[in-house]
């Protein structure tokens, strides 16, 4: 965040050196404000909006009469509501937050909320939004992309897609080229690839801290042999292939739903792991 912001104002000096008097009036302020209040505007937009999808519409009446209350013995749920939602809150100003991550607050506000909805109509709405989300959610992780029929497959729904076709390839290759160990570029895949492949084993080799680095005994797997799974949102990089000798493409899988491109799986066989240095 600090190297945008620095950027940013790298870019308007720029602009301001070139130029003078009215210009500089006319065209300083509005860039600065698109330039530093922009990637804000959409954090903070993004993350309520994302509260609002997430509880439903109808459920915020009740939520505002609860939070505001007093004398109920409700004190700890409020408390536990209010600083876990105003900290994401203030985070949403400088990056981006998945609306499940502020997921302690939701829990420990929503067994309340019953008495306080008051009306029949807004019970009504909850339930009927709730299960035309579940509806849809079921759609689009089990038959087709909902997204995907009016712009582009996101990439949680194409996650859901094609592991029947990639666990057989990763079983066959690896016993063609006799690997030691199956891995993924990053968790997002390594998790539903172990459980297409019912391999337990199954590990995350990304550079970032993860899980699997505690699950994983990378000093008892150097010099073996792997099966790198990656795809188009989490592809291969440099992170992970200066920790192997040698690096080769040895499959690639489309993945298609209803004749739309989902995603698309490489697949590498990777030769003498080193693992990182314990020190």
């Amino acid at each position: 965040v600090l190297l945008t912001i620095v950027g940013d104002l790298a870019i308007l000096y720029a602009l301001a050196r070139h130029l003078r008097g009215e210009a500089w009036r006319e065209m300083f302020w509005p860039a600065a404000f698109l330039f530093l209040a922009t990637p804000l505007i959409f954090g903070l937009t993004g993350y309520l909006l994302g509260i609002v999808f997430l509880l439903s519409p109808f459920i915020l009446w009740a939520l505002l009469r609860f939070l505001f209350a007093a004398g109920d013995g409700r004190l700890y749920a409020r408390l536990v509501f209010w600083i876990s939602t105003l900290g994401f809150l203030a985070a949403s100003l400088f990056t981006n937050i998945l609306v499940h991550w502020n997921i302690l607050a939701y829990v420990a506000v929503l067994p309340f909320l019953s008495p306080w909805f008051r009306s029949r109509l807004l019970a009504v709405g909850h339930f009927v939004y709730g299960l035309l989300i579940a509806a849809l959610a079921g759609v689009n992780f089990a038959v087709l992309s909902v997204q995907g029929l009016v712009s582009f497959v996101d990439q949680t729904t194409a996650w859901s897609y094609g592991w029947d076709q990639i666990a057989p390839e990763v079983r066959r290759i690896a016993a063609a080229e006799g690997t030691s160990f199956i891995a993924a570029t990053d968790y997002a895949l390594a998790s539903p690839l172990a459980f297409a492949l019912a391999d337990r084993d199954v590990t995350s080799l990304s550079p970032r801290t993860e899980a699997f680095d505690f699950w994983f005994d990378a000093q008892a797997r150097a010099g073996q042999t792997a099966i790198i799974v990656a795809d188009i949102w989490r592809p291969m990089h440099a992170g992970i292939e200066e920790r192997f000798a040698s690096v080769e493409p040895a499959g690639e899988i489309e993945i298609t739903n209803l004749g739309k491109s989902v995603d698309r799986y490489m697949i590498y066989i990777a030769r003498a792991y080193s693992p990182p240095s314990t020190q």
